[in-house]
């Protein structure tokens, strides 16, 4: 329990500095009063084309961002497992290939929904 301690100190000066500095912020900080200026959206200091529920646009490569970082994730996750795969024996081949198998059925399914298309 002892060396639990510890983290639970740090953990609470971390919490500590975070409240410390959140109440020094609304003492002493700066409070601009609202304007009209301030309220518009802002963009890229260019002036408002068009309100913005007005105008819809698509987003093609969207869902390609998010299967990109979906298979780069479960590529993160596979390194830890090869390198302590032999430690682990046969369990750890056995879940590995579950989620080898897991990552191939995902890419077949965004194969035939039809993501991987470029056209």
């Amino acid at each position: 329990m002892r060396e639990y301690l510890f983290i639970f100190m740090l953990f609470l000066v971390a919490l500590g500095f975070v409240v410390f500095n959140f109440v020094l912020n609304a003492l002493i900080g700066v409070k601009p009063k609202p304007t009209k200026l301030k309220q518009e959206p802002f963009e890229c200091g260019m002036p408002v084309v068009h309100e913005a529920n007005q105008k819809t646009f698509k987003v093609k490569y969207a869902n390609v961002a998010i299967v990109f970082l979906l298979f780069d994730l479960e590529t993160i996750l596979l390194y830890p497992w090869v390198i302590s795969a032999r430690a682990f024996g046969t369990t750890a081949l056995l879940i590995g290939s579950f989620f080898i198998f897991l990552l191939f059925f995902g890419l077949v399914y965004i194969w035939k929904k039809g993501l991987l298309n470029w056209n």
